[in-house]
């Protein structure tokens, strides 16, 4: 920054004198304060000093602080800096000295081990390490405990037992043939003969045979006949019928609905 003053003239009168002080310092002091005019500084780096310390700093550079908005993509390394305010000082404090304070203040991961194990009725599994730089693949396969083939039935041969293990997997199909209602051919009315029918009663209302439950082959209605022996109702079966009260009294089926029986004596 320069600044041009006139000087008084040496033998010159006293109001001249004073008048010619007045204006020079008046420029001094917006020289220095910047007050009026066109005072624009033009400060050269390294040639002004605060406290003695050189200033070194670009007016780019100055002017970054003062917050303008030119950014540049810039690839960061540990030994890269940023300002810091450190207790009422400011620094430049290195990116990896950023990385160890935020890596204490939120707690480290280790790296330790992570194991994946397959469990009951699974296989595979594997492990990996929690700071490891490559992905790692941890497949778990649904291990095949069952050896049992597929059954493709068609007709009266039907799916009859079906076992499971402990996890719900099929473990053995067991399959029979159903005789046709009122069958009478070798394998109907026989211990372990399978047949479809329902509850054989003339009584009025509804009358129903339940799943699970043992009934006498006399109260089983096969079609046209009953049975002999006891069976067991796999399947429940139901019958409604309505007696009517006439001259001849009769008894009208309403409707059967078949269910599964199994002779077990």
């Amino acid at each position: 920054m320069a600044i041009t003053i006139t000087k008084p003239t040496v033998g010159g009168s006293q109001d001249t004198w004073g008048e010619t002080l007045n204006q020079a310092l008046d420029t001094i002091t917006d020289g220095v304060n910047g007050t009026t005019g066109d005072i624009a500084p033009n400060l050269t780096s390294g040639q002004w000093k605060v406290g003695g310390v050189a200033i070194t700093s670009t007016g780019d550079e100055i002017n970054v602080l003062d917050g303008n908005t030119n950014a540049t993509s810039t690839t960061i390394v540990s030994s890269d800096a940023v300002v810091f305010n450190d207790g009422g000082t400011m620094k430049q404090v290195s990116m990896s000295d950023i990385n160890t304070f935020i890596q204490a203040s939120s707690g480290s991961v280790g790296n330790g081990t992570i194991t994946i194990s397959a469990g009951n009725a699974l296989t595979g599994g594997g492990n990996f390490t929690a700071n490891q730089s490559g992905a790692t693949t941890v497949t778990l396969n649904h291990q095949d405990t069952s050896s049992q083939s597929s059954v493709n039935n068609s007709g009266t041969t039907v799916i009859q037992d079906v076992t499971l293990d402990g996890y719900g997997h099929v473990t053995g199909l067991t399959s029979a043939t159903i005789p046709a209602a009122g069958s009478s051919g070798p394998s109907f009315d026989t211990v372990g003969s399978l047949a479809v029918g329902g509850p054989s009663t003339g009584s009025n209302g509804i009358h129903t045979h339940s799943a699970g439950t043992n009934y006498s082959g006399s109260n089983i209605s096969f079609g046209n006949t009953t049975g002999s022996g006891t069976w067991k109702c796999i399947s429940p079966s139901s019958r409604s019928n309505t007696y009517n009260y006439n001259d001849n009294p009769t008894t009208t089926i309403n409707y059967i609905r078949p269910g599964l029986y199994e002779r077990i004596s």
